[in-house]
């Protein structure tokens, strides 16, 4: 089998929107192949919901984190255009909005692939044909299929689904993606102001809320967090 190799580039713009290839016609790692000519995509157009692990993810839930606005099959794969949810107003101060982090995790490329979840129609065991096509791992033919979700998958079953672009995106100065807490020493909190780069993430740092005393330190992200 042949995978190519995608780099994730920075998208145009910075509506928090995303690229990726939604499927290809590959044998996948459970030894399935979807054919695309097969899969309807017009019941999914009408609710293009992405979710997070399927919403099998006990702390997300299964609420939605964005939509696709495009799909389009071209070349054996299905090419997608997504976008993440914005922070409601009135969304709690204090509760992570999912969808920053899944995006800050993105421009990090430290969550690079999707999963589509999809009804299976009609399969077929893989003709003589088909082995040569798609390799000797191919078990399961399924010709028939709806797309009814597409996920941010950490560990996809379709090895070539995979987020080709991210856009630079607009993280609200309100999202745990960018402010958090940091502790200078033992029992002293501080306030966090984040500056995120591509490479670097520096934040300033105030060792009092009183004093007007500040310094820049290296932060680390921990889940899409800074600590």
């Amino acid at each position: 089998m042949k995978h190519e190799k995608m780099t994730i580039q920075a998208a145009e713009g910075n509506d928090r929107s995303f690229q990726c290839v939604m499927s290809a016609e590959v044998c996948d790692r459970e030894g399935e192949v979807v054919l695309l000519d097969g899969l309807d995509l017009e019941p999914y157009t009408a609710n293009p919901v992405v979710m997070f692990a399927h919403g099998k993810d006990k702390s997300a839930g299964k609420i939605p984190v964005g939509r696709m606005k495009l799909l389009e099959r071209r070349d054996g794969k299905i090419i997608g255009e997504g976008v993440m949810a914005s922070r409601p107003d009135n969304h709690p101060k204090e509760e992570e909005w999912l969808p920053d982090t899944l995006l800050s995790l993105m421009q990090q490329r430290c969550l690079n692939a999707v999963s589509i979840g999809f009804i299976p129609i009609s399969a077929r065991r893989p003709t003589s044909q088909d082995i040569l096509k798609y390799g000797k791992d191919c078990e399961t033919v399924t010709t028939k299929s709806e797309l009814i979700e597409l996920s941010l998958e950490p560990t996809p079953c379709n090895q070539d689904a995979l987020i080709t672009a991210v856009s630079k995106g607009l993280l609200p100065k309100t999202s745990k993606a960018w402010e958090g807490e940091a502790v200078a020493k033992p029992k002293e909190k501080t306030v966090v102001d984040v500056s995120m780069k591509r490479v670097k993430h520096t934040a300033t740092v105030r060792i009092s809320p009183v004093q007007d005393i500040a310094k820049r330190v290296e932060v680390r992200v921990k889940g899409g967090l800074y600590v």
